[in-house]
């Protein structure tokens, strides 16, 4: 290897998503909705897209959004519950929300926006102004919370169904599957070098593995780089996994399978080497 610093070849990597080519589109909720009245699922779609619309986070050139009944909801002309039936069609999704609250909701609205609801107006509601006007502070307090670290939001929403779960990287394991060579003309954090590189969903375990053997070639300068570029991607699949959610689930769990096979064939080496030495022991002891 050149003294440049490792790049990863390209060829034979799974295919990753790109927020920049399309969006994804998800639908958030649309009647009819398992376990909860029509009249609650309409409340529920009609105070989102309520904050949306207060807090400039809806797309209005949306075909989706009937800006004649927008004005009409705004003047209290009609009802939350027949906006949600007439304008939105009775469901919810990414095209009524720009990018930034399409986002936060592919992050909120299954995972806690119902729940929260339920939590302060209890199993089923009314759609009137009232009760958005006591979720709205629910909603909001949430977004802001996300909106100062999208990252540390989702790995604590990760956490909730898996305590190793990371987002943007491979999940925690007990000890490091890679040992880092001695490198005496560089001085870095090993332990945060480790956990970058081992975590990276990118890379191949061949490719990590070329990483790991450069090191002691390598100048601090070089290494600073590598750091700059593993948290750059962490960052990255933290968004595509909000985005892509099922997509980088299938390349997570191809990179674990890889580290579970490199864990297994260290331990066939071990096993090996060790029934050597055992044999070797009983020849010595039997004078052979």
């Amino acid at each position: 290897m050149s003294d440049q610093t490792p790049t990863p070849p390209a060829d034979n990597k799974p295919a990753i998503p790109n927020p920049a080519d399309a969006k994804s589109v998800e639908v958030f909720m649309k009647l009819p909705v398992a376990d909860l009245d029509e009249n609650t699922a309409r409340a529920l779609m009609g105070f989102y897209i309520i904050w949306a619309f207060e807090g400039n986070h809806a797309d209005f050139k949306s075909p989706k959004i009937n800006l004649e009944l927008v004005k009409k909801l705004h003047a209290r002309e009609i009802t939350i519950g027949d906006f949600v039936k007439d304008s939105l069609n009775d469901e919810i999704s990414s095209k009524l929300l720009l990018d930034k609250a399409d986002s936060f909701s592919k992050y909120y609205f299954k995972w806690k926006y119902i729940s929260d609801a339920k939590t302060l107006l209890g199993d089923t509601f009314e759609a009137s102004w009232e009760n958005y006007t006591k979720l709205k502070v629910k909603i909001t307090e949430r977004f802001t919370y996300w909106a100062q670290d999208p990252q540390k939001a989702l790995d604590e929403k990760l956490k909730e169904s898996d305590p190793t779960a990371r987002a943007g990287q491979l999940s925690v394991r007990g000890d490091h599957v890679f040992t880092i060579p001695p490198h005496p003309n560089t001085t870095f954090d090993e332990e945060n070098f480790l956990i970058l590189l081992e975590g990276s969903i990118s890379l191949t375990m061949e490719e990590k593995q070329r990483v790991i053997q450069a090191i002691p070639r390598l100048k601090i300068e070089q290494i600073d780089e590598l750091i700059s570029i593993f948290t750059e991607e962490k960052q990255k699949f933290s968004e595509l996994e909000n985005e892509f959610a099922d997509d980088v689930k299938k390349l997570k769990e191809e990179r674990e399978k890889e580290i579970i096979r490199t864990e297994e064939k260290k331990e066939e080496i071990a096993e090996t080497g060790n029934d050597a030495e055992e044999a070797e022991r009983i020849k010595r002891e039997m004078g052979l």
